[in-house]
């Protein structure tokens, strides 16, 4: 799968309480968009799961259904798939909760792994689940992978399906009910019912040498919706006129695979896009009728960071927010 395609949880744990960027590869600047495209490819092998002294799920023997395993997948056209099995993991660094359907009996050794040539009729379908920053709190299904004898088919960010925890912790084992699936191609699964999965808990991120390392700016405070999150990359796009804030890494060439909140802000202030895991709306540039207070430092070339102040509200896709504070941007052509 591509990486931009594995798909944000802000801690299910929390959850007893629960998007990119490019739509290239997941790890660099996402944008996420409710329209849907398709890709074919060959499945990259990635680590296997830590925690081998925890609660593994068996990788052999017949998969034999859990109690309450109502899950299945239709799709226009074509006849429904019964699933037979469930693992759930999540990467480290990343929120996304990842769930995994199968047709045959898998184990959390095998996320990840080379996976044996599929035959006609069977399935493994990963679904990306992040819990949502807004008024209409909750988790939602936001990113379906599906590997088949065929390949992987990937479809990009967008809201999928609302996701009700009906128990467990998804760092050990988790049972959830998926509801007003939908696809946005006809050739996507939709997965209706309930999943009981086998918690693999956190597993090595396949992307820990490629993704661009976090820098925290406690200087700057941002928050929508009346949540405050975390800037761990700030960037100044130059030739764009543009500054961009996430909760997760950035670099002049790319972004954290899975990333909750990115904010892009022109440099006058006047329009704003939001996007993400956390953030399924579409994602568009909104002027602003009051716009952001910008003060950024002039421009030198060849400096490596450009300073920036910051304050005011915004309004975009639904979501009110605010920023104040100051900020060292990484400056980019």
């Amino acid at each position: 799968m591509s990486r931009r395609l594995l798909l944000v949880l802000c801690g299910l744990a929390a959850c007893n309480k629960k998007d990119a960027v490019d739509t290239a590869a997941p790890s660099a600047s996402a944008s996420a968009t409710t329209s849907a495209s398709v890709s074919v490819s060959a499945s990259a092998p990635k680590p296997a799961p830590a925690g081998t002294d925890k609660k593994i799920a068996p990788a052999k023997g017949p998969a034999t259904l859990p109690p309450g395993f109502t899950a299945r997948s239709t799709r226009k056209g074509g006849a429904p798939i019964a699933y037979r099995f469930a693992l759930a993991y999540r990467y480290e660094g990343s929120t996304v909760l990842h769930v995994e359907l199968s047709t045959h009996q898998r184990g959390c050794t095998d996320v990840g792994a080379d996976e044996r040539e599929l035959s006609a009729g069977e399935s493994i379908v990963d679904l990306a689940i992040a819990p949502q920053v807004g008024k209409s709190t909750g988790f939602a299904v936001v990113q379906v992978a599906e590997q088949t004898a065929k390949g992987t088919a990937s479809f990009v960010l967008g809201r999928r399906a609302d996701v009700k925890v009906v128990a467990g912790d998804p760092l050990k084992d988790v049972e959830l009910v998926v509801s007003n699936g939908k696809a946005l191609v006809d050739v996507e699964p939709v997965i209706d019912g309930t999943i009981v999965a086998w918690g693999c808990r956190v597993v090595p991120s396949p992307w820990a040498a490629s993704d661009p390392k976090p820098i925290a700016q406690p200087g700057l405070t941002l928050e929508i919706d009346g949540r405050k999150l975390a800037i761990q990359g700030a960037i100044h796009r130059v030739s764009r006129k543009e500054i961009v804030l996430s909760t997760h890494a950035l670099s002049c060439t790319g972004e954290a695979s899975e990333t909750d909140v990115r904010l892009t802000l022109s440099e006058a202030g006047d329009t704003v896009d939001v996007g993400g895991y956390a953030i399924t709306g579409p994602e568009r540039a909104e002027p602003q009728k009051t716009p952001v207070k910008v003060t950024l430092q002039e421009f030198s070339f060849g400096r490596e960071t450009d300073d920036v102040k910051l304050a005011g509200g915004f309004a975009v896709a639904g979501h009110e927010g605010k920023l104040q504070g100051s900020a060292k941007l990484l400056s980019c052509q």
